[in-house]
């Protein structure tokens, strides 16, 4: 497993938070998976599913999440609340602000999808001080989810936390 954590993951999460919003995250993806069943020496048709939990180890679009959570969480001071626009107690205003956007390509972009994550977060989780402790608990949530896409990532985020309150 060491092999795997120091020869593959870190090259697929070095700067994935710039590349994984285009295309090339599926083929990475496909062959994340035939790395996964030659580790666990398992047939071509078999669904890797449950290796990637088995293993511990995120898919790459749970590696993507897991990073741009982390990116936003250490820099949410330079980000906007939607409380700030106005005094209204709305439910939410503790919510981050996600820009306008008038192209599909904009709303397909890493600060989006990260902006409505971390808003499909708990208030508890979006609390958590130390970003070591906030990692693993998101970790946690990604390897049990395990998402085959990035919408699958932010419903299960949304879903997982919508069940612990």
């Amino acid at each position: 497993m060491s092999f795997y954590y120091a020869q593959i993951e870190s090259r697929i999460s070095y700067g994935i938070c710039f590349w994984g919003s285009g295309t090339m995250l599926n083929e990475v993806f496909i062959l994340q998976k035939r790395i996964i069943r030659c580790l666990a020496k398992i047939d071509n048709r078999t669904s890797c599913k449950e290796y990637f939990s088995s293993l511990n180890i995120l898919t790459v679009y749970g590696l993507y999440a897991l990073q741009i959570l982390e990116l936003i969480h250490v820099n949410i001071s330079d980000f906007d609340f939607n409380g700030d626009f106005h005094t209204y107690p709305t439910r939410s205003r503790n919510k981050l602000s996600i820009p306008l956007h008038h192209f599909a390509t904009v709303g397909k972009t890493h600060q989006v999808f990260g902006l409505k994550m971390y808003n499909s977060l708990s208030g508890n989780v979006r609390a958590v001080r130390g970003i070591s402790k906030f990692r693993s608990l998101i970790k946690r949530v990604l390897l049990k989810i395990c998402p085959y896409s990035i919408n699958e990532a932010i419903e299960g985020i949304e879903t997982y936390f919508k069940l612990q309150n």
